[in-house]
């Protein structure tokens, strides 16, 4: 792989992202029909605010299925169940740089911000798809 590639070269710069007030049902159906593990969760102002996952809404419904729900699903909004810890990167990070954060964390995408701003978004199959190309 070329080590002087950069995130903005590999990052998907149309992506799939979440309202912060829809409705985790909603959300679900979204993520079978694409067949997606998840996207971020964004505010108007495109902001990141968490990554909503398939495991988030697994839980959720186990949580459900289980009687631990106190509400109907269609009330639950997807930032109650997306995780609000993650990290971002520049579009000027190296694809090595980046390739390390993966390896060190549970995290399958890496929302690519600028200027607090959404821009795009890299994921470990990026990554994966760069090393085979690039080889």
């Amino acid at each position: 792989m070329n080590p002087s590639l950069t995130v903005n070269e590999l990052m998907d710069k149309q992506f799939l992202t979440f309202p912060s007030e829809m409705p985790v049902p909603e959300a679900v159906e979204i993520l079978r029909t694409r067949k997606l593990f998840g996207a971020c969760v964004v505010d108007q102002a495109n902001k990141v605010l968490g990554i909503l996952s398939e495991k988030a809404c697994i839980r959720l419904y186990e949580d459900s299925w289980n009687g631990n729900v106190d509400r109907p699903l269609q009330e639950i909004k997807v930032t109650e169940i997306m995780y609000p810890e993650f990290k971002t990167v520049s579009k000027s990070l190296g694809v090595v740089q980046a390739a390390e954060l993966f390896l060190k964390s549970e995290f399958r995408r890496l929302p690519v911000v600028e200027s607090g701003r959404l821009v795009g978004q890299i994921t470990r199959r990026d990554i994966v798809k760069a090393v085979r190309e690039l080889g």
